[in-house]
């Protein structure tokens, strides 16, 4: 019997990803765990395995092409098995025609010219019916999210498949014809580009912003440094914030639908980090047991994997809260956005030198940044943003 290979999942947040080459081929034998192809998502390279030992009767996707999480994508079985896949029925219409690619081009059904002008079905005279468009379910997502009808898209490219880059290539030309070209996004782009459209889209977010001394914080640094070691400014942060959520704990926390809250026991802290490709965020695990120092290093560790593109998907997913610090770059003030699956991310300035009146009323100067939390006004409520800030300028 058939054995069908199906795309598994690969980390948190990845819907779509790309078979970048088959490793085994039709006809060739596989065993139990033999790599059959590798995907690129926007995080890592992964590798899928054969689910049986057999011969591989069809591969279903081709290298290069993108397709959706759970999708089949092989089939394997035994040596002399044939194998034919399954028409469509008429209860799933709208049903992505990529999975069905290995049917015969005979059975897709694609309306043109008057026809289409027309809306008649040409299997049922006289009924008025949309023409089914093959097309990768991130092109749909992103036609969505442009507002543009992708039947269009699909009759420019005279039937062929649709694809996230035909829909965006069919949007600068609608756009005008401006100077300049247009330029696909990077995978992690795109992915970010759809996050940040879903947490614009389906969170009502919140900020509240804090001015908080840096001065025990530089301290600390810089006696670190003197004694032959070193802690980040990020990493304070992230010890900090886990000092925060214990002053407010629903901050890690996600929305569920039905009007339910799931309260998470891990604190895995994010930290946006800069890529040529686009931003990415490793996670440092079980963040709230760990020292500053501590933090620092693993921090080093997973920078410097994310930068060199040696990191896997479990490097990156799990998070339970996220920071960006843009310090570095001389921001002293930004508003990020709630990351969906977290209740809110906190966003960091620059540590700067201002004046400050002292204890006995002189005026010194001292070292301050501005720490801003946006959050998820269906978890969380100004009070609590503020409880969380407390926490973490205390701690600090």
């Amino acid at each position: 019997m058939a054995t069908e290979v199906v795309i598994p999942p690969v980390g948190e947040s990845i819907t779509t990803v790309k078979l970048l080459q088959w490793l085994k081929v039709e006809g060739e034998e596989v065993q139990l765990g033999d790599i059959l192809a590798e995907l690129e998502t926007d995080k890592a390279t992964v590798s899928v395995e054969s689910p049986a030992s057999g011969v591989v009767l069809a591969t279903l996707v081709a290298e290069g092409e993108e397709t959706e999480m759970g999708r089949r994508i092989a089939v394997i079985g035994a040596v002399g098995e044939t194998w034919t896949p399954e028409e469509p029925g008429p209860e799933e219409p709208g049903e992505d025609m990529a999975q069905k690619s290995a049917q015969p081009a005979s059975k897709t059904v694609f309306s043109t010219g008057e026809e289409a002008a027309a809306g008649t079905d040409a299997r049922r005279p006289g009924t008025v019916s949309q023409p089914e468009v093959r097309s990768a379910p991130s092109a749909r997502r992103l036609a969505r999210e442009l507002g543009i009808d992708i039947r269009e898209v699909a009759v420019s490219l005279g039937g062929r498949r649709v694809t996230a880059a035909d829909v965006s290539e069919f949007q600068a030309q609608r756009v005008g014809s401006g100077r300049g070209r247009p330029i696909e996004l990077s995978r992690i782009r795109r992915v970010v580009a759809a996050r940040m459209s879903e947490s614009g889209r389906t969170i009502p977010q919140f900020s509240v912003s804090i001015e908080m001394d840096a001065g025990a914080l530089l301290a600390s640094q810089k006696k670190a440094e003197e004694e032959g070691g070193k802690t980040t400014f990020t990493a304070y942060l992230v010890w900090a914030a886990c000092r925060g959520i214990d002053a407010c704990p629903m901050i890690n926390a996600r929305y569920l639908e039905n009007s339910r809250v799931l309260l998470l026991e891990e604190r895995n802290i994010a930290v946006a980090a800069a890529t040529n490709d686009g931003l990415v965020a490793p996670v440092i695990r079980d963040a709230a047991n760990l020292s500053p120092p501590e933090i620092s290093q693993r921090l080093d560790e997973l920078v410097k994997k994310v930068r060199a593109g040696t990191f896997g998907p479990g490097d990156l997913s799990d998070a339970t809260f996220t920071i960006s610090n843009l310090g570095a770059l001389g921001v002293h003030r930004f508003t990020p956005m709630v990351v969906p699956g977290q209740s809110a991310i906190l966003g960091v300035g620059a540590a700067r030198r201002v004046p400050v009146v002292t204890s006995d009323g002189s005026i010194g100067t001292g070292s301050v940044f501005i720490a801003t939390l946006t959050a998820d006004h269906r978890v969380l409520d100004g009070a609590d943003a503020t409880k969380f800030l407390k926490g973490m300028k205390d701690a600090l």
